[in-house]
């Protein structure tokens, strides 16, 4: 019943997440080759897969914070909005993409993960977004 502090704990969270996905993020980058080289011995393997890590790595941030920002949205009981930016980000805009990318214009792998990664990065904003009006909101009821 501390609605007040909505806004701060979403920062809170937002900001912890991001620190958090970031070093997974240089983990994985610096980790990346490594792992390609243990799962297999095939040098284009292992070229095709150390390329997806990077791609892999860079949408880390993103996936860290549309979950987040979507956990804290179901917590304040919003739940139409923000399922509905996930399947029009999901669905209509990364699934088209990554196929028009790694498919249409054969741009290979990379271009599929980089299609998913613009509607992981469309989520991420828009859920944040939401959550952070829908804490104003909140709080804007609460005041005198």
């Amino acid at each position: 019943n501390e609605r007040e502090r909505l806004t701060r704990i979403g920062l809170a969270a937002f900001l912890l997440i991001v620190v958090w996905m970031t070093l997974v993020m240089i983990g994985v980058l610096l980790g990346g080759a490594a792992i390609s080289n243990a799962l297999s011995h095939d040098p284009e393997v292992v070229v095709i897969a150390t390329g997806l890590f990077v791609v892999i790595a860079a949408m880390q941030i993103a996936d860290g914070v549309q979950g987040t920002m979507l956990g804290a949205c179901r917590g304040m009981t919003d739940n139409t909005l923000p399922v509905m930016i996930t399947l029009v980000s999901y669905w209509a805009i990364a699934l088209p993409m990554a196929y028009l990318f790694g498919f249409y214009l054969d741009y290979g792998p990379n271009a599929v993960w980089m299609g998913y990664s613009i509607g992981l990065v469309l989520a991420a904003t828009l859920i944040t977004w939401r959550y952070f009006a829908r804490a104003h909101q909140t709080q804007t009821r609460l005041s005198p």
